[in-house]
């Protein structure tokens, strides 16, 4: 072997070697042309997918100030009902207060009130009070009625009759 190799010209040789390294070299030279397409095509799609994301954060944010705003406006109407609920409970308490005065210092008024309510008015009363629908959806006053059930009076005595069911 060694003989055969004797009979090949040191300058084919080093033509081999020559051809050897070029190409070598020219695979070297491609892996890294392609390491390098790969890179670009990774910071292309990196670059894609920040814009998108950047995107949905633009229209989160919008739709964050969106709810913060709305949660302002309701929260500024609840304020509005709670100071007109608390106003007319005040006045409400105030008529009261007028009505027990009146009802202490005339004698035919402190008379007229302590009869017992016809049973035609109570229960034209509860329809009233049913059909407007007052107080529906109070949560906050449910809890501290403005005047008495209609089944007793304000004296705290319960009339006669009135605690029945309306016939």
């Amino acid at each position: 072997m060694i003989r055969l190799l004797r009979l090949i010209p040191g300058w084919v040789w080093a033509a081999l070697l020559a051809v050897a390294l070029a190409g070598g070299g020219w695979l070297y030279l491609q892996g890294l042309e392609a390491a390098r397409n790969l890179a670009a095509a990774e910071r292309d799609a990196a670059q894609a997918d920040l814009e998108r994301t950047q995107g949905e954060v633009a229209a989160l944010t919008s739709a964050l100030e969106w709810r913060r705003e709305n949660a302002r406006n309701l929260l500024a109407a609840l304020e509005q009902r709670e100071q007109a609920l608390a106003d007319a409970r005040e006045t409400i308490r105030g008529h009261l207060e007028a009505l027990d005065r009146l009802e202490e210092d005339d004698a035919e008024v402190g008379d007229w009130a302590a009869q017992p309510l016809p049973d035609a008015v109570a229960r034209w009363l509860r329809q009233l009070g049913a059909a407007d629908g007052a107080g529906a959806g109070d949560a906050d006053g449910a809890a501290e009625p403005d005047q008495p059930p209609p089944a007793s009076r304000r004296d705290g005595r319960n009339e006669p009759g009135a605690a029945g069911p309306a016939r």
